[in-house]
């Protein structure tokens, strides 16, 4: 019974030289865009993030954290479509047999990228730091900039593969609220004169942080689902 299990596992599981191969190409697209400007930082969703994802692999998605001074570039409606064509340059350089948005309809949150030889896709997903360790994510075809706790979710699951536990206080302790109050608590944004909350940021300039306007979160969204949350 145990070996019928354990060999069960082994075809449902992602074969480790397909997941090699999808963090190396992961880690050079997140590298170039990185390098030419056009992010600030980068982190994957989705159940290969998870290490849930069962074979065969179908996606690889990227959360792309724009630079916070691109917000009053791209808050319009045509944002989200113009941050993903920006996209595009850097990974045509490095793969001159890109295809952009082919086979089933795309998502209006991700960029389709079908690299040559390789059978599976990553989705370039556009958004932006938010406080909280929220994110505002871009969806092209609705013209919107939405809220997701994506990255929370995925600290949860990290916290809970790596056992990790939060250490028990009294009850009342003061400056500390229950676990229930604690993920009943709504996002919450600082605004200053009207302006979107503020998050120092050190990724344009000479390196000094400055103060730089970061997007207002909608209400709504949620749970980081569809390609740039699925996969």
């Amino acid at each position: 019974m145990d070996s019928s299990f354990t060999k069960l596992d082994e075809n449902l599981n992602l074969d480790p030289f397909v997941r090699l191969k999808a963090q190396n190409i992961h880690n050079t697209i997140r590298d170039d865009l990185t390098k030419a400007g056009l992010i600030a930082g980068s982190f994957l969703q989705g159940s290969f993030a998870r290490k849930t994802m069962l074979k065969p692999l179908k996606d690889v998605d990227i959360v792309c954290l724009l630079p916070a001074y691109m917000w009053e570039l791209l808050r319009g409606p045509d944002g989200p479509g113009k941050a993903m064509e920006s996209f595009k340059a850097p990974v045509a350089e490095r793969w001159p047999g890109v295809q952009f948005d082919i086979g089933d309809e795309p998502s209006g949150k991700a960029l389709r990228v079908t690299l040559p030889d390789v059978d599976f896709t990553i989705d370039l997903v556009p958004a932006f730091d938010q406080e909280g360790s929220y994110v505002l994510i871009g969806d092209r075809f609705e013209g919107t900039w939405e809220p997701s706790n994506t990255r929370i979710q995925l600290k949860k699951v990290s916290d809970r593969e790596s056992g990790h536990r939060r250490p028990v206080r009294a009850p009342g302790a003061r400056g500390q609220g229950t676990d229930q109050e604690r993920r009943g608590a709504r996002v919450r944004l600082r605004h200053r004169g009207g302006v979107p909350g503020i998050r120092r940021d050190r990724t344009a300039g000479s390196g000094q942080g400055r103060n730089r306007a970061v997007p207002r979160a909608r209400q709504g969204g949620g749970e980081g689902s569809g390609p740039g949350a699925g996969g």
